[in-house]
């Protein structure tokens, strides 16, 4: 699957598939936690251009939970990746839900690297 994450209808009907009683996601969620991701990639100077093959798994209903649920709720995760024009949503299902909010898959090629440690020094 690779969806753009501006078609809402696309981004909803793939939620649809999957969605439960409760903990689901919507576009919105697509919307506000790749607009996190965006933020944090330029806090770290990871230049734009090096954005492409990122990958998250984002979970918008992370949360801690007592034991009086005898077990870990399922949630809604769906994961985006950033192609050279504007990130996709590729992955939507449900997993027990953690209480990682963003998780980073994929991993850092070395230019991706290099543009981070540059920027830190």
């Amino acid at each position: 699957m690779k969806i753009d994450i501006n078609d809402k209808e696309g981004v909803d009907n793939e939620f649809a598939k999957v969605n439960a009683m409760a903990r689901n996601a919507t576009h919105h969620d697509v919307k506000r936690l790749v607009s996190v991701i965006e933020r944090y990639l330029e806090r770290t100077g990871l230049r734009k251009e090096c954005w492409t093959g990122l990958r998250f798994r984002c979970n918008p209903n992370a949360a801690m939970f007592s034991n009086a649920y005898k077990g870990i709720p399922t949630a809604t995760y769906f994961t985006v990746e950033r192609y050279p024009s504007e990130w996709f949503l590729v992955c939507v299902e449900r997993r027990d839900c953690g209480t990682n909010r963003i998780t980073l898959t994929s991993v850092l090629s070395d230019e991706q690297k290099q543009s981070i440690s540059g920027c830190l020094l």
